[in-house]
């Protein structure tokens, strides 16, 4: 198989020392603080199955770690290969956290995210300092956290944690769709693509569906309001 220059790059290991990717967990180091904690999330726009957390703490004074940057840029296969060699570098830490769909309708997504953000920073307590996905961050968290928008492209903890979190969540998907391979969610994991809803539409709507996500809601609402029988 051919690999394009991005894949190629996969393969390839990026040095603490230099890369930008860094900056942050440098900064974090040159305050004081020796283990940085990144946590990110994958699933929090797809109509279906869980959000997924997750945390990586690299080994204090690491000097190379796989490539991680925008693994939305990486195949999926790819993504495999690299999540495995974060998982086999020896001292790494992580963590992930799994939310069902009925967690994240009885939340809403924003406060699912925030306690999974949460049980994450719980679980990889040793950490010293966070470093966060995006502009908010829990309220429950004690120790210092920065939080920085599209992280995943701008710190490596970051980045890998997506990283996990999203091969995580895709794996979860292709294992659904040996359930329901009507649906084809092991081509659109879940999103609210056209194929995706006119499944829903045709075949129904699924235990898993979030049932606070459009159309889910709507589809729903004339059933739980007595309109329609299946009789």
């Amino acid at each position: 198989m051919k690999l394009s220059k991005t894949d190629k790059a996969a393969t390839a290991w990026l040095l603490t020392s230099t890369d930008p990717l860094f900056a942050p967990e440098r900064e974090a180091q040159g305050e004081g603080f020796s283990l940085i904690c990144g946590i990110d999330e994958a699933g929090a726009g797809p109509l279906i199955g869980p959000l997924v957390v997750a945390g990586v703490i690299f080994p204090q004074g690491v000097e190379k770690i796989p490539y991680v940057f925008d693994s939305k840029q990486i195949t999926e296969h790819n993504r495999d290969v690299i999540r495995d060699r974060i998982l086999g570098m020896e001292g790494v830490r992580y963590a992930i956290v799994e939310l069902s769909a009925a967690e994240v309708d009885r939340r809403n997504i924003f406060q699912a995210r925030m306690e999974g953000m949460a049980r994450v920073a719980m679980q990889l307590g040793m950490a010293d300092f966070y470093l966060i996905d995006g502009n908010r961050k829990p309220k429950t968290i004690e120790k210092p956290v920065r939080t920085i928008v599209k992280g995943d492209a701008k710190s490596a903890s970051i980045a890998a944690a997506s990283l996990l979190a999203k091969t995580y969540r895709d794996d979860w998907m292709r294992r659904y769709a040996l359930e329901h391979p009507e649906y084809g969610f092991e081509f659109h994991k879940g999103y609210g693509t056209k194929a995706h809803i006119e499944a829903i539409y045709k075949y129904g709507v699924l235990a898993e569906h979030r049932r606070t996500f459009h159309p889910i809601s709507d589809i729903l609402s004339p059933i739980e309001q007595g309109e329609f029988s299946f009789e």
